[in-house]
């Protein structure tokens, strides 16, 4: 902050919590009762949070500043899901999406319909790091098909958000993730691979799971025409193979070798450029309509169709402009002491790892059911816990990977929350019946819990990396 004459006055607790109430408040009122975009809330929360700030003797300037500091911080995270909206569309142009869909298509049995279905969604939100657009196109598909195995609804429903759940908590290239890494100030990769501890025996869990339940509960036969219709509409419209997988091998390879993540997703795209035009016959300038405004086509097939419609660059604004309106939030309560005042008073009430564990668990659920979005549960726990995990001696990824996970799972949990909300007008399956088989989200609540209370693959802090 510029230095002034008048020094502003730190932030009593009583006065810190009463901003936060209303920014809450606030957002509450804007997104849920006037229905107004969530990115719009939380930008005009800056007024909110303003006003409190030129109580305590800050200058407008000063304000302002805060913002834009806080907001160059996610200049990066900028550039890397304007990257990822054009990795998306050639991932479909390309026909890696395609081929996916076509190989999970080829060997689905009534029996392991339930496993594929949440493995089919799992693997696609991870390649495109969207729960959303998981659930809303592969998630729709499944939906079809297995309602054509005679498996109920809520089990192909539960299948499919435990599946395409993972992509969103998981993928370098979602933005729950990037959101949490960089409010944690880490490393994107850094931070997923902390949450492999958690997200792989989760994924195991619910994998047998399924399994048992599609081999104890799937009955009766099925018509194979929806099926053979969208393989018919898939390899009617793309060539298919290992050929279109090559971008997205070659992304996670350079992911792997821990390459910069928005180099290797441009690699990726651009790799996959090359083999929409060379491999699956569109023009440049196809391909260059696609990277800005995302993949257009119409196979025929009403099912197929909204898979393959999407990405692009355009895709992304929406998102970072909600990015850019939260890291301005966390800009005005950083520099005015709010947060440091509600993280001091917590310091001197929670001085446990269990006593942090019970605060995130608790900030998250009243954060998603207030707001509805992940994004502002993410800022605000993230925000408040990770200086209480620091002193603790913990690594910043252990509070990133409880709130990356918890922020997340909660919102499907209650049927008022956008997340169930969605899931239920896309799905066409009620909240409540597809609850007991949201396997993934148990599996993964419970294990980041645990660790959180036990201590179990929790990373220490470690002085000779950056632990922001």
């Amino acid at each position: 902050m510029c230095k002034e004459t008048k020094t502003p006055k730190k932030p009593s607790l009583a006065y810190a919590i009463i901003t936060l109430v209303a920014l809450i408040a606030f957002v509450v009122i804007c997104y849920s009762l006037l229905k107004i975009p969530i990115m719009i809330a939380l930008l005009f929360s800056w007024f909110v949070l303003g006003a409190f700030a030129l109580g305590l003797g800050y200058t407008m300037k000063e304000i302002e500043k805060a913002i834009t500091e806080m907001i160059k911080i996610g200049v990066g995270l900028f550039a890397l899901l304007l990257a990822v909206g054009c990795m998306i569309s050639m991932l479909l142009a390309g026909g890696a999406v395609p081929t996916l869909v076509l190989w999970g298509l080829k060997i689905i049995t009534p029996k392991i319909f339930l496993s594929v279905a949440f493995t089919l969604c799992a693997v696609v939100g991870l390649a495109t790091g969207t729960s959303w657009g998981t659930t809303s196109t592969i998630g729709v598909a499944m939906m079809g098909v297995g309602l054509g195995l005679q498996i109920p609804a809520p089990m192909i429903a539960g299948a499919v958000l435990s599946g395409s759940c993972l992509g969103t908590i998981c993928s370098p290239v979602s933005d729950g993730p990037l959101l949490s890494a960089t409010v944690c100030n880490i490393d994107i990769l850094r931070h997923c691979k902390h949450l492999i501890s958690v997200a792989l025996p989760a994924f195991i869990v619910s994998l047998i799971g399924f399994l048992i339940l599609g081999a104890t509960k799937a009955t009766g036969t099925y018509d194979p025409t929806a099926i053979n219709e969208i393989i018919a509409a898939i390899e009617g419209n793309f060539k298919t193979g290992i050929i279109p997988l090559i971008p997205l091998i070659v992304i996670v390879v350079l992911l792997i070798m821990r390459k910069p993540a928005t180099t290797a997703i441009l690699i990726g795209a651009l790799i996959g450029a090359g083999i929409t035009v060379c491999y699956q016959g569109y023009s440049i300038a196809d391909v260059g309509a696609y990277l800005a405004s995302g993949f257009k086509i119409s196979t025929g097939n009403s099912i197929l169709d909204p898979i393959l419609n999407r990405g692009g660059v355009s895709s992304m604004l929406n998102l970072i402009a909600t990015v850019v309106a939260s890291l301005g939030i966390g800009g005005i309560m950083k520099d005015c002491g709010t947060m440091d005042v509600i993280v001091e008073a917590l310091h001197k009430k929670v001085r446990t790892r269990a006593g942090i564990t019970t605060v995130a668990l608790l900030g998250n659920t009243i954060c998603d059911l207030m707001v509805s979005t992940n994004y502002f549960a993410t800022v605000i726990n993230n925000t408040m816990l990770c200086p209480l995990y620091k002193q603790l001696g913990y690594a910043p990824e252990n509070c990133s990977r409880i709130n990356g996970f918890l922020a997340v799972i909660i919102l499907d949990f209650f049927p008022w929350t956008l997340g169930a909300v969605f899931a239920t007008s896309t799905l066409g399956v009620p909240t409540q019946e597809y609850f007991p088989y949201m396997f993934f989200f148990f599996a993964a609540a419970f294990i980041v819990l645990l660790y959180g209370y036990t201590g179990w693959f929790m990373k220490k802090l470690d002085p000779n990396e950056d632990n922001g």
